[in-house]
């Protein structure tokens, strides 16, 4: 989402790709995974936008916010924002990075949304998410996404790489192959063993996905029409009819947010079996569910 508002500034030219964002002391003291940057320096929009994209570096998500909106607690309020009104009605943000908030939550389903939404509103700056590699004053950063160029068709998108509290290692992922696109959500203990898992899924139904649209197109003012392009208002889930299918396996670390500390957690918890339901909730992005997507557009 902290790119979302960045695309949309660009798209106006409220700023452009060589302006520059100063780097302010908090920002500079973000955990990692970071750029190093110090405060008192600047760095350029598109130098930003590739750091988080390869390197998830949240002291540029941090510089990104604050000259956005001011201050990192303003800009986390006006993602929140944004997020409602593309319909990610299970998601709060608390940052602009990612990093550990136990009120920062998000859900399989809003991040596919989020996804297919930034991808379909900004086709000019959704070819950043596919960088798989960064030089960035010497340093050669590689692409988190471990699956761009070795899995046939990604071309994008990642978040969530940081081993937090509750999350895990997670990953949304674009793939493109055949005609047919899916996103695939999931979450895992490692790296490694969620990326085994993302590319069984992607075998396992890319072919599920239809050749024609059947998801509501998304309009540059970032409203929904239906699939045959007629303005419509009573679109409930956008993401619904792109569903694939949703598999039960435990990914990240148990919880008490889902353990059972409430009947509404556990109800939560039981949805996870399958289904239509995809709003499980999450702290920073947890999942106890591996989810593939359906991005069904005619390409």
């Amino acid at each position: 989402m902290t790119l979302y508002l960045l695309f949309e500034r660009l798209e106006v030219g409220k700023l452009h790709l060589n302006s520059s964002l100063k780097v302010s002391q908090h920002a500079s003291e973000q955990a990692p995974s970071k750029l190093d940057l110090r405060p008192g320096q600047t760095i350029t929009v598109e130098d930003a936008i590739k750091g988080i994209v390869t390197k998830s570096a949240n002291d540029a998500a941090v510089v990104v916010a604050e000259n956005l909106g001011g201050d990192e607690e303003n800009f986390a309020k006006l993602m929140t924002q944004q997020a409602r009104a593309l319909g990610m009605a299970r998601t709060t943000y608390m940052n602009a990075s990612g990093l550990p908030n136990d009120k920062q939550v998000t859900t399989a389903r809003d991040q596919a949304l989020l996804g297919r939404t930034i991808q379909e509103r900004f086709p000019q700056y959704y070819k950043y998410f596919s960088t798989e590699t960064f030089v960035y004053h010497g340093e050669t950063m590689r692409n988190h996404n471990h699956l761009l160029g070795a899995v046939e068709g990604i071309d994008g998108i990642k978040t969530g790489y940081s081993y937090t509290r509750a999350s895990g290692f997670n990953l949304v992922a674009s793939v493109h192959r055949g005609g047919r696109r899916i996103f695939v959500v999931l979450g895992g203990k490692s790296s490694s063993e969620r990326d085994v898992h993302m590319r069984k899924l992607i075998s396992a139904h890319i072919q599920d996905a239809a050749v024609r649209r059947t998801s509501p197109v998304i309009y540059p003012d970032g409203s929904l029409a239906s699939a045959k392009g007629k303005l419509t208002t009573d679109v409930v889930d956008p993401v619904l009819p792109m569903v694939v299918k949703t598999i039960k396996v435990q990914t990240a670390p148990q919880q008490a947010f889902l353990s059972g500390s409430s009947p509404a957690a556990r109800r939560l918890g039981a949805k996870c079996s399958g289904g239509r339901s995809l709003a499980l909730d999450s702290r920073s992005f947890h999942s106890h569910c591996r989810v593939a997507f359906g991005g069904l557009r005619q390409l």
